[in-house]
């Protein structure tokens, strides 16, 4: 990881953001880092600022699917009586 991106995770951190780690290569699920004062082992294991989950609505015309960013998007394009709404929400392990 280049060396402007660890500075923002490192300050992500200071600022109350949740980190998350875990060993170089691993397959496994991130792990939060809990220690007040971590040691930042970037040799060894890979660190990210928690991800948020992505949103958005889907309205299924018939056999069709279209996405929006926003609700109030998705609604401005409602076909009454042939429209399905959906709202969408990453799930992040």
């Amino acid at each position: 990881m280049p060396t402007p991106e660890k500075i923002a995770v490192m300050q992500a951190f200071l600022d109350g953001e949740t980190i998350q780690c875990r060993k170089h290569g691993s397959k496994k699920n991130w792990g939060v880092v809990r220690n007040p004062d971590p040691s930042w082992n970037w040799k060894d294991t890979d660190y990210r600022i928690k991800p948020e989950p992505r949103e958005f609505w889907l309205n299924i015309y018939d056999n069709t699917a279209v996405s929006f960013s926003t609700e109030e998007a998705a609604e401005k394009h409602v076909c009454f009586g042939r429209t399905e709404r959906i709202r969408v929400r990453e799930v992040i392990e």
